[in-house]
């Protein structure tokens, strides 16, 4: 499950999720926000998910979606969320995600939502 929460004042979207994590799931959340006026910050919390689903070839296709999306949050900063444990288990899977280069915005890795929340609205 996805939920989306928006702080309009600090022009950021966080999506919470949790539990299994379909990529299908993710793709759909990523056009929704896309549909409408997409915040300019992001932050993608996947410390409560299960990435099972996520194979690299999954995350090469989700990468391939933001490339074509991006231009719409030029100069946005978007954080992926991950504990420690999750990074471990898909690091065979980080070559897809560094595949991930924003022309015209920025996006990084956290292992907490603290610090990925300082880094986007500071």
């Amino acid at each position: 499950m996805i939920e989306p929460l928006e702080n309009k004042d600090l022009n950021l979207t966080t999506f919470v999720c949790t539990g299994s994590l379909t990529p299908t799931e993710i793709e759909t959340q990523l056009s929704d926000f896309y549909k409408g006026s997409p915040t300019l910050h992001t932050i993608w919390d996947y410390t409560g998910a299960d990435l099972a689903a996520l194979t690299a070839e999954k995350i090469h296709d989700l990468v391939g979606f933001l490339k074509n999306t991006s231009h719409s949050r030029a100069g946005g900063r978007a954080a992926l969320v991950f504990s420690m444990e999750q990074l471990m288990a898909i690091n065979d899977r980080m070559s897809s995600l560094a595949e991930l280069e924003l022309e015209q915005g920025t996006i990084k890795i956290f292992d907490g939502l603290e610090k990925a929340q300082a880094w986007v609205v500071g």
